[in-house]
């Protein structure tokens, strides 16, 4: 009687076995697009090269591997007719600039210093863009400039392709490799020209700053792409020390050992050189005198001390451009232009009063926080934030949390409402105050 039942059961699940829906999604039933860049609304506002894109994938096709370069909003290269641009690279390539040639049909390779500008007898590599260049089949193919203050210098033509190759960098915009519109700096310098900033001290050797800032792309792709050599390095060492058991030839194992501790080498080298960029890139800003190459001390700011705008430079490497300003003692920094909450206007001053008061105000140059302050102000006290570390909205109320090194600070509807310790996150901000009972 039981196998019976036994059976009946089997015979009753049988459609259900046979009907289930198969669980595996196969990605040969879909065509997926290329990534999407979106354009800003207003490319005036924006240095143009932030705004082409590219893009490198290994395709495989009848067994073969190609890489494939895929260029987005291209087009905005046309723009470029008649502007000038700096090329404002080093890092990333370590010698000559790739992609410029001597004439048109792009064969004879013209050699621009990287580090141009950098000794007396060099000029900046500052290009006026004479023509834009097309293939045949109306593709373009490359830029006719003439180098800015050098009138000896023959005419060359660059090629964005082949610039782009020679980076080693697999997915970033123009900007990141280092090309920068003198429009848009020029664009910056009419913002600023004229203006009065206020600045609570901040050292630039630890002060919060967002890491896309502190690290650029440029450096991160870099020293990714020596962590692949290294590693591959090692595959060959070890085929070569196989080898050499196999063919009882020690030789090829000595060349193993040569080739593993020079790759090694040459990767720690890279290492050092990026931490020793880091640390003296943050060390430029916010408290370093670069007039007396010497460290400020919280006593030559506050509310009393007014920084004038004297230019706009860039970072480099990075592309970021940074406010040069003086105070009337005939000192000097540099802050991050794009981080625009830690240096305020006497306006925006005027509007820190009227919201918490003159007492809290001065408070802000102490490093002070407390529920009810605006992320502008707490930016203008500790510097800007790490990252977002979350957001929601319930009910009309719009909540967002900031982390601050170890610290995330919690608004509500704009306004500071608590702090929290979490003790997995980045190394604390220093002179941070305590958290009242009414944060609590």
């Amino acid at each position: 009687m039981q196998s019976y039942k036994k059976l009946l059961l089997l015979f009753t699940l049988l459609p259900v076995f046979s009907q289930a829906q198969n669980p595996t999604i196969y990605l040969s039933d879909f065509e997926i697009a290329d990534k999407h860049f979106e354009l800003p609304e207003d490319l005036g506002e924006h240095n143009l090269f932030e705004s082409i894109y590219f893009f490198e994938k290994e395709v495989y096709e009848g067994g073969f591997k190609e890489r494939k370069l895929t260029i987005y909003h291209k087009e905005l290269l046309k723009q470029l007719k008649g502007t000038e641009i700096l090329f404002n690279t080093n890092f990333t390539f370590k010698y000559d600039l790739p992609g410029f040639y001597k004439n048109d049909n792009l064969k004879a390779t013209y050699s621009i210093d990287s580090k141009a500008g950098l000794k007396e007898d060099t000029k900046p590599n500052i290009f006026f863009v004479k023509d834009i260049l097309y293939t045949e089949d109306g593709e373009l193919e490359s830029l006719h400039l003439h180098k800015i203050g050098d009138e000896k210098k023959d005419d060359i033509y660059f090629s964005v392709k082949d610039f782009i190759e020679g980076s080693k960098v697999k997915i970033g915009s123009l900007a990141d490799l280092g090309l920068i519109q003198m429009e848009f700096l020029r664009k910056l310098e009419a913002k600023h020209n004229g203006k009065v900033y206020h600045l609570a001290f901040h050292d630039g050797r630890g002060t919060a700053i967002p890491e896309n800032v502190e690290t650029p792309v440029t450096i991160l792709n870099r020293t990714s792409t020596d962590n692949y050599r290294l590693k591959k390095s090692k595959t060959v060492s070890s085929l070569l020390w196989a080898n050499s058991w196999a063919s009882g030839d020690p030789s090829m194992a000595f060349a193993g050992i040569l080739l593993d501790i020079g790759m090694r080498n040459s990767y720690n080298e890279q290492q050092r050189k990026m931490a020793e960029f880091k640390e003296k890139q943050r060390q430029l800003l916010y408290n370093y005198d670069i007039a007396s190459n010497a460290y400020l001390t919280r006593s030559d700011f506050g509310p009393s001390i007014k920084w004038k705008f004297e230019d706009v430079k860039i970072l480099e490497d990075s592309g970021k451009p940074v406010l040069v300003l003086n105070n009337d003692k005939g000192q000097k920094i540099l802050v991050l232009e794009e981080l625009e909450d830690m240096y305020i206007t006497s306006q925006q001053v005027e509007d820190f009063q009227s919201k918490i008061g003159q007492e809290k105000y001065l408070k802000l140059y102490e490093v002070y926080t407390e529920s009810g302050q605006s992320l502008p102000m707490i930016r203008f006290a500790l510097g800007y934030e790490n990252y977002m570390a979350m957001a929601s909205e319930d009910q009309g109320t719009y909540e967002e949390a900031y982390a601050f090194g170890k610290e995330w600070y919690y608004f509500e509807n704009g306004k500071l409402s608590k702090k929290e310790w979490k003790n997995f996150r980045y190394g604390p901000v220093k002179n941070v105050s305590q958290p009242t009972n009414e944060e609590e």
